[in-house]
């Protein structure tokens, strides 16, 4: 299978540090986390974090926390402000609709999980299926920018949505390793497969990519 093949030579090249779920495993520093990644670089976003969780480090304190120094800490993740309001404001809303937090939520049916988790300010269809695949352990494949441009031009996807894209990568990505899937295309489009001038010559998979081979 294409898919497999691709993903077990990328989990070859790259280094198993790239696999910690630490950060992903508890539901809500997985969304803290996932929050913070959006549009930026996963070295800002630790940086972010780690400022963050050294004075909010639980939902209580995070909800309660004031929007400016929220946002100071973050800074470095750019938005701050936006990403300020959707932390403070999910933990809110999260405290107040489910007692046992988000672990409440992840222990429904999948398609309920999302839908709920989606409803929350700052979560989309990533997010969720972040917190889905790491915090809940479900066979699930996010699909974020990164994915999307490097599943369509190995030809593992054709579709022109992020729905449909997903679909397909769950249909040919074995589900033990979709969430290694989703990290090490992430981690393949930062590399080599950038949505412009991407460097197919030496990208270590183009052997098997659709988009290089009808250059």
């Amino acid at each position: 299978m294409k898919a497999k093949t691709i993903i077990q030579k990328l989990m070859k090249i790259y280094p198993s540090e790239l696999w910690d779920f630490k950060k992903l495993e508890d539901p809500f520093e997985c969304l803290v986390w996932t929050i913070l990644s959006q549009q930026t670089t996963s070295k800002n976003a630790e940086v972010a974090f780690e400022q963050l969780w050294k004075k909010f480090n639980n939902i209580q304190k995070l909800a309660s926390a004031n929007r400016t120094e929220v946002s100071k800490l973050i800074y470095t993740a750019g938005l701050s402000a936006q990403k300020s309001n959707y932390l403070i404001k999910s933990s809110r809303e999260i405290l107040k609709k489910y007692d046992g937090g988000l672990k409440a939520v992840l222990k429904k049916p999948e398609t309920e999980a999302r839908k709920e988790l989606m409803v929350l300010p700052g979560v989309g269809l990533k997010t969720a299926d972040v917190i889905l695949c790491f915090a809940g352990g479900r066979d699930t494949i996010p699909v974020d920018t990164h994915v999307f441009i490097v599943s369509r031009r190995l030809g593992l996807a054709s579709g022109k949505t992020v729905s449909k894209v997903k679909a397909e990568l769950e249909a040919v990505i074995p589900p033990k390793l979709r969430r290694f899937g989703h990290l090490l295309l992430i981690q393949l489009g930062r590399d080599y497969c950038k949505a412009r001038n991407p460097k197919c010559s030496i990208c270590p998979v183009n052997k098997f990519c659709t988009y290089y081979q009808g250059i």
